[in-house]
């Protein structure tokens, strides 16, 4: 069940005028309004996760910075369950519709899978495995987008909204570029901290102009997650695909990577440079990511 609350609607307005005399000039009338309307899609599920029925406004408390507000309005709406049929074969499922509506149901998931640019080639293959994964399990009224956290290192072929699995497994199976991997030991460029000689290469974003300290995972996040706050009635969610996920920096920065030794005293490589824009791009991402999901009352 999905309950639409309005909260805490307050108008006021005030006229002051005064009448004109000889001696005063009429002064102009002024208003003040004020409107405060905020509408909350609530799902409540049992410890099964099954949806509670038969609530009222009685049943749900409203906090605004720990401070109650009023509920004006309520409106349970109760949602069928689907009916079961038979599954079709997976080729019915894969192979593009001969006719598309844009009568999209309210119902129903949004899925947006993100390939990032830390992919490594040997890593290819199990990517696609979990993406091509996500489509199968979509259901008849969800929608799915493929995206790339960087345009010019994944090299990818995004793919907007749509029900069309086809569309999405020609978006996930097309070529991407792979991340560079740092040399083994005993070649030059080689890092100290490639130990394993399987580290992917400027893991920092030093060296990319595309993504530089990395900031581009965080901004695409952002950027998703502003771009379908206001949708609602759908529950989002936001598949991430890679290798590495870099979202903070001491302000002492890296230890150098000019081939010497880890350990104390080993000088920084570009001390602070990516401390502050990073710490700015995560914050820009949590709260986007805040915006974007459904507000939920303290019930």
């Amino acid at each position: 069940m999905r309950v639409f609350l309005l909260v805490g609607v307050a108008a006021a307005t005030a006229l002051a005028s005064q009448l004109p005399s000889a001696q005063q000039q009429p002064t102009q009338p002024t208003f003040r309004t004020g409107v405060d309307v905020v509408q909350v899609d609530v799902s409540v599920l049992d410890k099964d996760r099954k949806p509670i029925r038969g609530l009222t406004t009685a049943d749900f408390t409203i906090l605004e910075d720990g401070k109650p507000r009023p509920i004006v309005a309520f409106v349970p709406v109760d949602l069928d369950q689907p009916e079961r049929t038979a599954a079709p074969a997976a080729w019915v499922r894969e192979v593009s519709p001969d006719v598309v509506t844009n009568a999209v149901k309210p119902e129903g998931r949004l899925v947006v899978i993100m390939f990032d640019w830390s992919i490594r080639f040997l890593d290819q293959a199990l990517a696609r495995r979990i993406a091509v994964a996500a489509v199968e399990q979509l259901g008849p009224d969800d929608l799915a987008a493929v995206i790339f956290s960087s345009g010019f290192a994944n090299a990818g072929s995004p793919q907007n909204f749509t029900a069309d699995r086809a569309l999405l497994l020609a978006a996930i199976n097309r070529p991407i570029a792979p991340v560079m991997q740092n040399p083994p030991k005993g070649v030059p460029g080689h890092d100290p901290r490639n130990n394993n000689d399987l580290m992917i290469d400027d893991p920092e974003g030093y060296e990319s102009g595309d993504c530089y300290c990395r900031l581009c995972v965080a901004e695409a996040i952002a950027r998703v997650a502003d771009a379908v706050r206001d949708i609602r009635g759908r529950r989002k969610t936001l598949l991430f695909i890679g290798s590495y996920f870099r979202i903070y920096e001491s302000l002492q920065g890296p230890v150098s990577r000019q081939g010497k030794p880890l350990g104390p005293g080993a000088p920084a490589y570009h001390a602070g440079v990516c401390s502050a824009p990073l710490k700015d791009a995560r914050e820009k991402m949590t709260r986007a990511t805040s915006l974007g999901q459904p507000r939920r009352p303290h019930a």
